[in-house]
């Protein structure tokens, strides 16, 4: 292995080797530089003295020149190689770029080719050399000969391990800094799954000591979302609000589907459950629910979700109905439909029973008689299995009849589902409280109706009821009323009763016996004796012979 002590008598004979190639290489040509791994020193340009132009003999030289410029190229080749390998083994000097020399081309006589722009390649060698804070061109190398010849170990690759050739600390290997501060981007936060128990946050006390959660317990600020849910409230409070989503439904379809004040009449629902449990939870929690205005709000809110369902289904089943009922669009063209739709809604035709379509004609002796009526509430109300609706089906159920306001609902979302289909072909619209003129318009409509004819109002609202019973076979609903033996004679039968009471005696009270008289043969043989048979019980003759069979 090559050791640090051999450097000086090699970068000697490479000072002298330059000097050759700088005295042969002088005739023209340019140095070109290539970067190997190696440490190699640059050649120097010509001077212009000594440029082609001005010494024409130089292009007629001899093959014997020409030969003696190739041998020093191959010598210097070969000691470049020499170097490579010394400082690739070298463990202080690995890893440094040098500069092998090359030297012009030449043609199949020797002679060497001239190359343009010498010179001003050689000032762009010296900018660079100047900018890394060393001398340039002649200077540089009689420095480094100088420095040679006065067996001084001029190691530049070592200077450029450590720097001190770097005047501007612009060469930091290890460190580099060009004085540009650029702060680290913050590392990724991943979302961690929450627990199963910070999902369901607690607030009260009681479900705090019950529940067992092995983490903090998230407050019920923490979670709030745009929507209102059931994991906002405490147990008592939701237990509130539950009963309170039902009974909203109802006032929705029996009462008032679009209120204007919402929160006066959701608090006002949540009031009335709230006195008729003044003893239980459900006023506890309402007298809570005063004290918290947010909590007011939630509540609400939570509440208009049950209006929004009901609409929700009460328009798609209308939606299915009316196509279906009218035919629509069926096998007509776009601007029949829209002709249709238009006879439909006008004048509320579609209110009418036994509507002809295709002859445009209508009932007018049976004005609310819509087949969509019933069938709507039936599907939505009396044929579900959830119990969302439970308290609008034990609401009619226990009042017998239908009433104005709901049959007004149910024409409210007829004529929305026809008016889809105005422009003659189908365009959704949402029902919301856009709809509210067309539901008071409707209910107004009926009550002026009842109010002149109360008596066909009565009969129209338990027969629908009746209707509806029966499609949803839920007739054991319905009170019945026998008719039949009408020639029984219930006044004669009556009569003969009391009159048979009458005739019948008292019952004598027997006393009691103050012994116990030892048994006689006769009486040990009525014991033995088979019992009688008594007539049927219930009346006082009956009683009476049992009482002489016993005497």
């Amino acid at each position: 292995m090559t050791t640090r002590s051999q450097a000086p008598a090699t970068r000697s004979s490479n000072a002298s080797t330059r000097k050759q190639t700088r005295s042969q290489a002088a005739t023209g040509g340019k140095s070109v530089t290539t970067k190997p791994k190696a440490k190699t020193t640059r050649a120097k340009a010509p001077p212009p003295s000594s440029s082609p132009a001005s010494s024409p003999s130089t292009l007629s030289a001899s093959e014997a020149e020409a030969a003696r410029v190739q041998e020093i190229q191959q010598r210097a080749h070969a000691l470049a190689q020499s170097e490579a390998e010394a400082d690739v083994e070298d463990s202080d000097v690995e890893n440094q770029d040098g500069e092998q020399v090359q030297y012009p081309e030449s043609d199949s006589e020797g002679v060497p080719h001239q190359w343009d722009g010498d010179n001003d390649d050689n000032d762009e060698d010296k900018a660079f050399f100047m900018s890394l804070g060393g001398n340039a061109g002649d200077d540089a190398e009689d420095d480094e000969e100088s420095n040679t010849d006065n067996g001084e170990d001029v190691n530049h690759a070592a200077d450029m391990d450590t720097g001190s050739c770097d005047v501007n600390n612009m060469m930091d290997i290890d460190n580099p800094s060009n004085n540009i501060e650029v702060d680290s981007s913050p590392a990724p936060s991943t979302p961690s799954k929450k627990a199963p128990q910070l999902r369901h946050p607690f607030s009260s006390p009681s479900r705090a000591r019950n529940a067992v959660v092995a983490s903090h317990v998230t407050p019920l600020c923490c979670c709030r979302s745009g929507k209102v849910t059931e994991a906002r409230f405490t147990p008592r409070t939701l237990n509130l609000a539950n009963k309170g989503k039902r009974a909203a439904r109802r006032v929705t379809v029996v009462e008032d589907a679009f209120a204007v004040d919402k929160h006066a009449h959701n608090m006002s629902i949540i009031q009335k459950l709230a006195i008729e449990d003044t003893d239980g939870p459900l006023y506890e929690a309402y007298t809570r629910l005063l004290a918290d205005v947010e909590k007011q709000k939630d509540v609400v809110t939570f509440l208009s979700y049950a209006r929004g369902g009901i609409f929700t289904g009460l328009i798609s089943r209308a939606r299915q109905w009316a196509p279906s009922h009218f035919r629509l669009p069926g096998t007509m063209t776009a601007p029949e439909v829209k002709e249709l739709v238009r006879w439909l809604t006008e004048d509320g035709h579609y209110k009418y029973g036994g509507i002809d379509t295709e002859l445009r004609a209508y009932d007018t002796k049976h004005p609310f008689s819509c087949e969509g009526l019933a069938h709507i509430l039936r599907l939505e109300v009396f044929a579900t299995k959830g119990g969302a609706n439970i308290d609008i089906f034990r609401d009619i159920v226990s009042a017998g009849r239908i009433s104005g306001p709901t049959i007004a609902l149910l024409l409210t979302v007829i004529e929305h589902a026809l008016n889809e289909y105005s422009e003659g072909v189908h365009r959704h619209a949402e029902f919301s409280d856009a709809a509210r003129s067309r539901y008071l318009y409707h209910l107004s409509s009926y009550n002026k109706i009842a109010r002149r004819a109360p008596t066909w109002a009565n009969n129209f609202e338990i027969n629908l009821y009746k209707l509806i019973i029966t499609q949803s076979n839920k007739a054991f609903l319905l009170d019945v009323q026998a008719d039949d033996l009408t020639e029984v004679d219930v006044a004669g039968l009556e009569a003969d009763a009391v009159a048979e009471k009458s005739q019948v005696g008292p019952i004598p009270t027997p006393a009691a016996p103050t012994s116990t008289p030892a048994p006689s043969a006769s009486v040990a043989a009525t014991a033995n004796a088979p019992a009688p048979v008594f007539p049927l019980p219930g009346s006082r003759a009956a009683a009476a012979a049992a009482s002489r069979e016993l005497a």
